[in-house]
């Protein structure tokens, strides 16, 4: 092999010394990598559950449009009676999303070739991080509901927020592979929380306990934006 330019005693060296190792996760700590299935059914599950804003929207523009909204306040309902009876019923299609999306990990997708999608023991868990992050979401979108001034206005602004919390929150792109600097700013997604959430109870086969602190960050987050919503309401009601 002189002839052709290869060095022979460079190939004959001990691949130790050619193997260069990084690490793909902030702080080099080791963890267990979820398959396909485990990272993409929690992140679209998330993912679809913030897009609530785009029906949602439609329904609250709609109802203030037609004066529905004002001639409810006239009957002396509270802005929180209002915003309750928004909560529930896309409380409820955030659900069936969520056993939708579980029954197509189950049983769907094994039957296509891949992996199928384990549940973890927890079902308290399950429960408990579903509601927050539904919760948060629908939060969210009524805020967003309550400022545009249009459905099309409403259905950019959700938009474009959701892709950006999807983009830096591990729904897009796994977190585990990001640059450092990019793991850090997922911190700031709820996207991210819920995320997180998820795979407490699906990868590491967690519990209640183990999904309290994102449970209690997208709690939060949501109860921000629904009040922020209610104040946003009452303002302009009064107008």
């Amino acid at each position: 092999l002189d002839y052709a330019g290869i060095d022979i005693e460079k190939m004959m060296q001990p691949a130790d010394n050619l193997i260069e190792t990084r690490y793909v996760s902030k702080g080099r700590q080791k963890f267990k990598v979820p398959t396909s299935v485990q990272q993409s059914v929690p992140a679209w599950l998330v993912f679809s559950m913030f897009f609530v804003v785009i029906p949602l929207s439609n329904t609250f523009i709609a109802e203030r449009n037609y004066g529905t909204l004002m001639r409810l306040q006239s009957m002396n309902i509270s802005t929180g009676f209002l915003l309750a009876g928004k909560l529930l019923p896309f409380f409820i299609v955030n659900l069936i999303q969520v056993v939708l999306m579980i029954l197509v990990g189950v049983f769907v997708v094994p039957m296509l070739g891949g992996d199928v999608l384990t549940m973890g023991d927890s079902f308290g868990g399950l429960l408990l991080i579903t509601t927050a992050v539904s919760f948060c979401s629908i939060s969210l979108a009524l805020l967003v509901a309550s400022v545009a001034k249009t459905t099309e206005h409403a259905t950019t602004i959700g938009g474009v927020f959701n892709i950006i919390l999807a983009a830096i929150g591990g729904i897009m792109i796994p977190k585990f592979v990001m640059p450092d600097f990019m793991q850090t700013l997922s911190v700031v997604s709820p996207m991210s929380w819920g995320l997180d959430g998820f795979l407490d109870i699906f990868l590491r086969n967690g519990n209640a306990l183990d999904v309290l602190p994102e449970s209690l960050l997208l709690f939060t987050f949501g109860m921000v934006m629904l009040s922020t919503t209610a104040l946003v309401i009452k303002k302009k009601m009064s107008l």
